[in-house]
């Protein structure tokens, strides 16, 4: 007699084997740490070592990270005589897996069991979403948050207001924009009990318990952000948003799940009640991509978070068209699930095999060629020299001593100034007149500068004129260079 598995050892299984997924997807790209990872951590060491809130020991005070959350877990990281960016790689790894068994269990009182289980699946099997949990960037936290919170909002029963507004209280300490969909969906959940005289009274209530915790915790970051740095944006955000196209973030991103587009409009229309505040958060974040700059947003990093909310979405109007099957409507669901996963994987833009590809070539050769340039500037710059580059991440985090961010991100200035072109911001950068210049590059000449900025800088009379090549480094078959250029005394020939 065959015994059959209770639901909830069932349950048990499907997150067991979601995370086995995952963790395969996880393993081609483990080595994988995005540059802008080690600006977080700088910004941390220097604190946990008493330098304080800084950029360069002995600087001024500089808000160059995003994400405090993450700043703080790895000062105290530091402090500990822990490794900071493990400790952050740590926590998003169990922000994923939160995620995964969160998606099946909270979404089952949303969507159904049968589409939430489908959605945790396609989201176990996504080569970008394991990418940027190992980053050592937030989007993993930010991930688990977002889509935690909407899905507590969108059950039948409305869920528990303070558990999502306690929750969505993460948001500003992870994101810039954080607050922004948090907000939008507290207003839009209670929306109608406003505009009804008998239910107002309740939803004033429930709306001040899902917006209530967001609004003081970002005040409380800002009251800090106002009282350590003396402004209220961080230097991500005042870059960020300047310096963008139209589109370069969204479309890219709707191209990127192209593969759910079908399944995901139907499910947005099929869906009623209150289920439909899930797609809430992913509309405000991908109308405010509209404007948002395509910087460290390699396989849509900067929309991820909405792609739990696409899938269940997609994954309930499948369920939906495989009604028709009636008694084999569960083998329709599950064989579509596993063709739908498949297209992902394969899908040109996102595949599997180019996620994999990009973190190796990454890790083998931007990495070390970052490194080794960190490393020589260590050795051979003198005491008290200031070099100036582009990708400010793992450089100076290898360098140590005093670095200048010619973009601006890790530059205080930028309050001050906002966010200038290029070429007027490779004017400040020669006016400030580094010992070194560090140019991303295709090659050893300063003509094939990859980098807007860097084009710039070379491009400034002053270039020519008093730097000249001081050191190349680079890597067999990468095409990554780092030629180094050294300020020369004036009148030299």
């Amino acid at each position: 007699m065959r015994r059959e598995l209770s639901p909830r050892a069932a349950g048990f299984a499907l997150d067991a084997l979601n995370l086995v997924i995952f963790c395969a997807f996880l393993w081609p790209v483990r080595k994988f740490v995005t540059d802008d990872a080690y600006i977080t951590l700088r910004h941390a060491e220097r604190l946990a070592l008493g330098d304080g809130f800084v950029w360069n020991a002995g600087g001024p005070r500089c808000e160059g990270f995003s994400n405090p959350l993450f700043f703080a877990i790895e000062a105290l990281a530091t402090w500990l005589g822990l490794d900071g960016m493990q400790a952050a790689r740590v926590v998003s790894v169990l922000c994923s897996f939160a995620l995964l068994v969160a998606m099946r269990r909270m979404g089952a009182r949303v969507v159904g069991e049968r589409a939430a289980a489908a959605a945790a699946f396609l989201m176990a099997a996504s080569a970008p979403f394991a990418f940027w949990t190992v980053s050592g960037l937030e989007t993993a936290m930010v991930v688990l948050v977002v889509t935690a919170g909407a899905l507590e909002l969108g059950r039948e029963d409305g869920g528990r207001a303070w558990r999502a507004g306690w929750i969505f209280a993460m948001l500003p300490w992870l994101r810039p924009e954080g607050p922004v969909p948090a907000l939008a969906l507290a207003f839009v959940s209670e929306a109608f009990g406003l505009l009804d005289p008998t239910r107002r009274r309740a939803a004033l209530t429930r709306f001040g318990q899902i917006a209530g915790p967001v609004i003081v915790s970002s005040a409380i970051l800002e009251a800090l952000r106002w009282g350590i740095y003396g402004h209220l944006l961080p230097n991500s955000a005042v870059l960020k948003m300047a310096n963008a196209e139209i589109g370069e973030v969204t479309l890219p991103f709707l191209i990127q799940i192209a593969p759910a587009g079908a399944l995901s409009f139907a499910g947005a229309l099929l869906l009623r009640g209150r289920a439909r505040l899930i797609i809430i958060p992913a509309f405000v974040w991908l109308v405010g991509s509209l404007r948002a700059w395509n910087n460290v947003n390699d396989f849509g990093r900067f929309l991820l978070p909405t792609v739990p909310a696409w899938l269940l979405v997609a994954a309930f109007g499948l369920d939906a068209a495989a009604a028709f099957a009636e008694r084999r409507r569960a083998w329709v669901v599950g064989i579509a699930t596993a063709s739908l996963a498949l297209a992902f994987a394969a899908w040109p833009t996102v595949s599997s095999r180019k996620v994999a590809d990009f973190a190796q070539t990454y890790v083998r050769c931007r990495a070390v060629v970052r490194a080794n340039a960190g490393i020589w500037l260590a050795e051979h710059a003198p005491a008290g020299s200031v070099y100036a580059m582009v990708d400010a991440g793992l450089i100076p985090y290898n360098a140590g001593g005093t670095a200048l961010d010619t973009i601006a991100l890790n530059d205080p200035r930028i309050q001050q100034t906002g966010a200038l072109s290029w070429k007027d911001r490779a004017a400040v950068v020669m006016a400030d007149r580094p010992d070194f210049i560090l140019l991303a590059s295709d090659s050893d000449a300063a003509e094939d500068a990859r980098y807007a900025i860097d084009q710039a800088v070379v491009a400034h009379p002053d270039f020519a004129r008093f730097y000249r090549p001081e050191a190349h480094i680079r890597t067999d078959d990468c095409m990554y260079h780092l030629p180094i250029y050294r300020r020369i005394a004036e009148g030299s020939p």
